[in-house]
């Protein structure tokens, strides 16, 4: 499913009217008909309905609905913002049903005011609420609240859905999503560019396939994990045993020597090797050239994983992002210790790919984790096409995206999630199956990504939204690609 920003829904827009000599009329006409004949068909019942509006052209959609529902005997009270009768309260007091149409995408302030009070009033109301296109108040493109947002039921979102309905505050607004088409002609959108996709298994269908019967280990790939110091040994043996898990046919884990002794039993699958560390047992710079040379036969490179950050270990991240050639995965500490220096990422000569949270994405581009979160795509977007790197944005639905901008949003995954060691297990998918397809840089990360949330909902079937650990969540991965394979 494509989705798309304020900005392309109005470059479409503008185009079917002015190339396509589609009316602006029409266009309403055709949004109001469609929504109207959803309401009729979802509410048989309902016999009294009000119609909110506002002045824009969402409001002019919600014209049309009252016109629409009159004309099959539904009594709807059309109630303009503009020039509200005195007992507009009342009317919504009674309405069995109302229909949100103050705000589409084109909003960008906070809201105030007369429709601050509508908003409050719907919502404190508890009737059943259709929004058009988008619940009103929420921001098209962050998914943020802007001051007061509608609760909706159902929202009739009109032609391409907007990219707010799936990240921030969306999914938990806007209810049940029912899609109007316009009837635009498919050449519109080869001329605009929707950037946007709502994550499915077809994206990375090719993860998926089937293993052949004469394939052995070395089919599978090699996999890197640099991590790890004293007293944090967990975070890549948790890697290690996702990455294993995932489908790789081979795992090295490069430790501090001084960790070596202390690597806990049971993990016997994974080969190690022991860098060179200081007294505190974290890498030193010496380490650098012995992770070059055991890059040489790996078809990928994970660093990050409880490696924590120090002078050399900023060194060794800035020397492996310069040299070699096989695809690099940061995460966590190797995040950290590239800073705000993203100009660094830039002297990259392989593929880069980084995973932060939002703490670590606000170190990256210097604001802080909440003002991340309030515009997660704009920040996940701009680190992605200024440092020519894939960017996954981890979270409630996490964000993947490629040096060019595009981007996907993952539906799957849950708050039981949010717990330590979730984040390495995903650096270990991410690792394997990059290992396993090189060549398949995106569709691994996608599937990774996908099969990652996948996984945690698995478990929350079973444990509820609560008390998951990283170990339980690295057992459901062969069985979340068995769901998806038979599906």
């Amino acid at each position: 499913m494509k989705l798309a920003t304020s900005e392309e829904i109005k470059l479409i827009d503008k185009l079917a009217v002015e190339k396509f000599r589609i009316s602006e009329s029409e266009l309403m006409n055709r949004a109001g008909t469609g929504a109207a004949n959803v309401i009729l068909k979802e509410y048989p019942s309902v016999r009294q309905i009000v119609v909110i509006s506002g002045p824009g052209k969402n409001g002019g959609d919600g014209k049309v609905v009252a016109k629409r529902l009159e004309e099959k005997g539904i009594l709807a009270h059309l109630l303009v913002t503009t020039d509200l009768i005195p007992h507009w309260k009342s009317l919504i007091s009674e309405a069995e049903l109302i229909v949100d149409a103050l705000f589409g995408v084109g909003l960008s302030r906070n809201v105030q005011g007369i429709e601050r009070e509508i908003i409050r009033l719907i919502n404190a109301s508890c009737k059943k609420v259709v929004s058009l296109d988008i619940p009103s108040g929420l921001s098209a493109d962050t998914g943020r609240v802007c001051g007061e947002a509608i609760r909706a039921e159902l929202t009739c979102t009109i032609g391409i859905p907007k990219v707010g309905l799936f990240i921030g505050e969306g999914p938990l607004l806007s209810g049940r999503l029912v899609t109007i088409d316009l009837g635009i002609p498919e050449a519109v959108y080869h001329e605009v560019k929707i950037s946007g996709k709502l994550l499915h298994p077809k994206d990375f269908e090719s993860q998926l396939a089937p293993r052949g019967n004469d394939t052995h280990k070395g089919t599978y790939g090699h996999l890197l994990l640099v991590g790890g110091s004293v007293n944090r040994l967990g975070a890549p043996l948790i890697a290690a045993r996702a990455a294993l898990r995932s489908g790789a046919g081979l795992v090295t884990v490069g430790l501090p020597e001084r960790c070596y002794q202390k690597i806990p039993k049971g993990l016997l699958e994974v080969m190690y090797e022991p860098l060179s560390s200081n007294k505190v047992g974290r890498l030193n710079l010496s380490a650098l050239k012995e992770i070059q040379t055991l890059t040489k036969d790996k078809e990928c490179i994970a660093i990050g994983p409880g490696l924590g950050v120090t002078p050399d270990i900023r060194k060794i991240v800035e020397g492996l992002i310069k040299s070699g050639k096989a695809p690099l995965l940061l995460d966590a500490d190797a995040l950290n210790a590239i800073g705000k220096k993203i100009e660094i990422l830039k002297k990259g000569r392989r593929v880069i790919v980084l995973t932060p949270h939002p703490g670590e994405m606000g170190r990256l581009i210097g604001k802080p984790a909440s003002e991340v979160q309030q515009d997660r795509l704009r920040s996940a977007r701009e680190l992605a096409r200024s440092a020519r790197v894939y960017v996954v944005l981890k979270g409630f639905r996490t964000l993947i995206v490629t040096p060019e901008g595009d981007y996907f949003v993952n539906p799957t995954g849950n708050p039981g999630m949010a717990t330590a060691g979730m984040g390495d297990v995903l650096t270990g998918m991410i690792g394997a199956l990059m290992s396993i397809s090189p060549n398949s840089i995106l569709e691994a990360i996608l599937a990774a990504v996908y099969l990652h949330g996948l996984a945690g909902d698995r478990l929350k079937k079973r444990l509820g939204d609560r008390g998951f650990l990283a170990s339980d969540l690295i057992e459901e991965i062969p069985l979340a690609f068995r769901e998806l394979v038979g599906s």
